[in-house]
């Protein structure tokens, strides 16, 4: 009997940090890509998730071993600071063709 009620309270235990973990783990923030115009070098971050993220140690590749830090380029619109559902337009320096 004590060993059951040990076991049982273990399981009781381990259930509550899981659910208080994953309570946490829903909140985030999803940068993604949503436009590229190769034509004038233009790039639209949105930020699907519903927390704040900033894309400043964000990068760019821009080709073969050329990369490029966001938080070194100045938006178009926008700000690299994305709150929830927001986006921004970067310019991106010309890297030749993509």
């Amino acid at each position: 009997m004590k060993r059951f009620l040990h076991t049982k309270r273990f399981k009781i235990l381990f259930f509550a940090t899981f659910l208080s973990g994953m309570s946490l783990s829903f909140a985030q923030a999803i940068p993604r890509l949503t436009k590229v115009d190769p034509e004038n070098n233009l790039v639209t971050v949105t930020n699907f998730g519903d927390q704040p993220v900033n894309l400043i140690d964000y990068w760019f590749c821009l080709g073969p071993g050329t990369y490029q830090r966001l938080g070194a380029l100045t938006p178009v619109s926008g700000s690299i600071n994305l709150t929830a559902n927001q986006n921004c337009n970067i310019a991106l320096p010309n890297a030749g063709s993509w």
